[in-house]
């Protein structure tokens, strides 16, 4: 390792930032894998997680929706020029290549998992970033009949 390749960063919100964007660039890779099917994608929580993603995504060309509850999220994602949903039942059924869930299980949210299989198109991708406390439940016939 050179020193020349060494950033000092005295900041502690610029390194959690650091995270978030390298998580962001891995779904970014996970989802290239689906990229020949289509390149939409429906990202469901619109956080620092989810809009990292979903403006790394659309700067590789990816069109790109948000399904956030939080109107305030909304806000923002839709001043960056991202279509917003406020609940899953909006999206589109069977629209996207890839689905990548970044909003898990929130104690006031219901989760929204198995709503989000349907989003998907046949062949496409669900991708979990968001955490789950507890047992989730969904139909495994769905996933494997559409080769999600």
């Amino acid at each position: 390792m050179n020193k020349e390749n060494i950033i000092e960063i005295s900041d502690p919100e610029i390194v959690h930032f650091g995270e978030i964007f390298l998580i962001a660039l891995r779904i970014k890779n996970l989802a290239e894998n689906y990229a020949y099917l289509d390149k939409k994608v429906l990202i469901s929580g619109g956080g620092p997680v989810g809009l990292t993603t979903a403006l790394v995504l659309k700067h590789y060309g990816w069109e790109v929706e948000i399904c956030e509850i939080r109107s305030r999220r909304r806000e923002i994602a839709e001043k960056l020029g991202i279509k917003t949903y406020s609940i899953i039942n909006e999206v589109p059924e069977s629209n996207y290549s890839v689905v990548v869930d970044c909003a898990g299980e929130d104690p006031v949210i219901p989760y929204i998992f198995p709503d989000q299989i349907s989003k998907v198109i046949k062949g496409g991708a669900i991708i979990l970033v968001g955490v789950y406390f507890s047992e989730v439940n969904f139909n495994a016939l769905e996933i494997l009949l559409n080769e999600i």
